[in-house]
């Protein structure tokens, strides 16, 4: 089963619109939502969470796991369920810096090639382009290891 990760727009009541979307999705079977794992920051989340479930289920029904990821037994929690899928196939290697700079100018010319005609120019704005992501990463919390967008 691949996970799957889904938006909640900002001014909806998040638990209600959870419970709202997953009883959609997953609620027709009994067992549908027993089989699923929603990872929270705290176990106050947690219990919001059930809550709106209990108000939007409108009789008997098997909760999904809802745990708090600051949960010291998380391990025990998830009985695995978030360890890798396939540990045969390793992590490709990260991108040369070159080779990188290199790709990103090719599409730089190829998509903007009326703004940037000679490959100096495409090279120049792939630099900008990389560092403008490699702050984004920054920002955001992502490694510059190269996992990530770019």
């Amino acid at each position: 089963m691949t996970p799957k990760v889904y938006t909640i727009p900002p001014h909806r009541a998040f638990a209600d619109a959870l419970a709202t979307g997953l009883l959609a999705l997953h609620g027709k079977e009994k067992t549908g939502l027993a089989r699923g794992v929603i990872l929270v920051p705290n176990q106050r989340a947690a219990r919001a969470i059930q809550d709106a479930f209990v108000r939007r289920a409108g009789g008997g029904l098997l909760m999904p796991r809802l745990v708090p990821i600051g949960d010291p037994d998380l391990d025990e929690r998830l009985n695995g369920a978030l360890d890798p899928l396939d540990t045969d196939s390793p992590i490709p290697p990260a991108v040369d810096p070159v080779h990188r700079l290199m790709l990103l100018a090719h599409l730089v010319q190829q998509r903007l090639g009326e703004l940037y005609e000679t490959k100096l120019e495409a090279w120049e704005k792939a630099g900008d382009v990389y560092r403008a992501v490699v702050a984004y990463n920054a920002i955001r919390g992502t490694s510059r290891t190269g996992r990530g967008p770019i």
